[in-house]
């Protein structure tokens, strides 16, 4: 995970963090997951650029990019965290099937 560290004035709203994602989807045409950690006096953002695919896999990424900034006590007093990533989503017309996952659909 690349971590540039900086300080805040005041913590993020959810509010910036999807207008800052949203803006960053558009103008690159997709999103690589990032994560924002904040603290009592430091805030860490991070790309997670290689996420395994499986939720397992995820999951076990994340736990230990949490359990290694704990351990290093970086953050100090953790305050909040946020997880960003795309989405994929299908709409199937009414009474059919989705024919394939999001990512494979006809418009993606």
């Amino acid at each position: 995970m690349r971590s540039p560290e900086r300080r805040t004035p005041h913590p993020y709203t959810l509010e910036e963090v999807a207008s800052m994602a949203k803006e960053a989807a558009l103008t690159h045409g997709g999103h690589v997951p990032v994560i924002i950690i904040e603290g009592g006096s430091r805030s860490v953002v991070g790309q997670l650029a290689n996420l395994p695919r499986t939720h397992a896999g995820r999951l076990q990424v994340l736990f230990s990019v949490g359990t290694a900034l704990a351990q290093s006590g970086d953050v100090a007093t953790l305050r909040q965290v946020f997880f960003i990533s795309e989405g994929w989503m299908s709409s199937a017309k009414k009474g059919a099937a989705i024919e394939a996952p999001p990512s494979q659909g006809p418009q993606s």
